[in-house]
């Protein structure tokens, strides 16, 4: 029994040590110098962990990029970089990347390669598609893509299991990407301003979603099972072509906000008394009647309901 106990002890202790091991590593970068200049960074290669070159007129990064190989957060935010050198697939150790508000307009086949990549941010870029390599990010939990012409998604999105919250507003989406519905992991999903009119059934799949923006996408049927999206609490579907709510609304049973304004509703299901939890309900800019108004009232006495 002594043993048992013993041998347990040191399973903790190990697992301690390597989960502590790993947080070190991961945090390796607020530990170390930042650096400004890329020439410096050149000079001093082996002392290189953070890289922030925000707003430095770049229109290009050099290929030298790829020697930082203990690199682990880059910052190139508001600069004028039109595309990446295929060095960067040799950043092994790199977990953060901003890239955000430049002019990118294609990634390098090796982007794929940066797989200890937990955080990227490429907002505001021009974008219209992606090498089939990134879908080996399997690390990413967070990623931006917002504001890009994107108009499909690699087949190989699909593997990105480790996706907490994925924003991919303000693209030119025409078809839900089914590959979506393979990131299990997802809490927070935006899809606002795409161009696709059916949200499948097999988006309830992502059950651990907590909020699902999708606001102007001409929206006209849901097919979503929504008895599965138990732990919704914001679900956006402001400004669509919606006509009706499917019945089974009411069984997100912990939505707070719900947004339909500026869609063509005539009249909301009455399963709608049963989301107990729903604080807020926007209405604004659809074609109630007053009777109409008067019966959501009283089925949702107690929320903040805006027409």
């Amino acid at each position: 029994m002594k043993k048992i106990l013993y041998i347990g002890v040191l399973a903790l202790l190990y697992n301690s040590t390597i989960a502590q091991e790993h947080l070190t590593a991961s945090n390796a970068f607020k530990n170390h110098e930042a650096y400004y200049n890329l020439e410096k960074a050149f000079a001093e290669k082996e002392s290189v962990y953070h890289l922030n070159l925000r707003q430095q007129n770049l229109t290009r990064l050099d290929q030298r990029i790829g020697t930082l190989k203990h690199l682990q957060f880059v910052n190139c935010m508001k600069n004028d970089i039109d595309s990446l050198p295929e060095s960067m697939g040799d950043l092994k150790e790199l977990q953060i990347i901003t890239l955000k508000q430049n002019k990118i307009s294609y990634l390098p086949e090796r982007f794929g390669e940066m797989k200890a990549i937990r955080e990227l941010s490429l907002e505001k870029n021009q974008l219209s598609a992606l090498p089939e390599s990134f879908g080996q990010l399997k690390k990413m939990t967070s990623l931006d893509l917002s504001v890009n012409k994107l108009e499909v998604l690699p087949t190989s999105f699909s593997n990105l299991k480790s996706l907490i919250n994925l924003d991919l507003d303000n693209n030119q989406l025409s078809v839900f990407p089914e590959s979506i519905t393979k990131c299990k992991k997802l809490e927070t999903l935006d899809l606002s301003n795409n161009k696709f009119s059916i949200i499948p059934a097999s988006t309830s799949k992502l059950k651990k979603l907590n909020r699902l923006s999708l606001n102007n996408c001409s929206i006209e049927q849901l097919e979503l099972n929504f008895s599965k999206l138990k732990h919704l609490k914001t679900l956006d579907l402001t400004s669509n072509n919606l006509i009706e709510l499917p019945s089974n609304i009411g069984e997100l049973e912990n939505l707070e906000i719900l947004m339909l304004s500026f869609n063509q509703l005539k009249s909301l299901p009455e399963s709608i008394s049963q989301l107990k939890k729903l604080t807020t309900l926007t209405l604004l800019g659809n074609n109630w009647t007053e009777e109409e108004k008067t019966k959501i009232q009283s089925l949702l006495p107690n929320v903040d309901i805006r027409f």
